[in-house]
């Protein structure tokens, strides 16, 4: 992070496992993971069982509905993006984005006054570095 200052995350996780031992701490995020990845099964075992056992006409128009909503889905996200990347710039030299020149770094910065999570870009290796110096410079 530019400014500093630790995540939230990393802060609340030592909190979360402050004198718990590194065995009991693997075993309750392994299960938990566990957990995660059983609902997921779960429902792909329920969208299985359910695409064989309906008859086929209506399992087509279940399918059509399916896609027709993740295809609008898609399209929706694809333009909030476009719309996103229109407005970025570099966060040194202001340059604007070009979609034929990729940024060289993407960096996540907290405000720590709002707690909202922006992206910090830079064009260039020569303006990373200085927004690195920058907020060390702050800190």
């Amino acid at each position: 992070m530019t400014n500093g200052e630790k995540s939230s995350a990393s802060v609340n996780g030592k909190k979360r496992w402050n004198g718990v031992p590194k065995k009991a701490r693997s075993r309750e995020m392994s299960r938990v993971a566990q957990e995660r990845w059983t609902g997921v099964q779960q429902s792909e075992d329920q969208l299985r069982d359910y695409f064989n056992a309906v008859n086929l006409d209506t399992a087509l128009e279940t399918y059509a509905t399916m896609r027709k909503h993740y295809e609008t889905a898609g399209r929706i996200l694809d333009a909030r993006v476009q719309s996103e990347r229109n407005v970025e710039e570099c966060a040194n030299c202001h340059k604007k984005f070009d979609k034929d020149n990729p940024w060289y770094n993407r960096e996540p910065v907290k405000d720590m006054q709002t707690g909202i999570i922006t992206n910090i870009f830079s064009c260039s290796q020569a303006c990373m570095i200085a927004l690195k110096g920058k907020g060390a410079r702050r800190g």
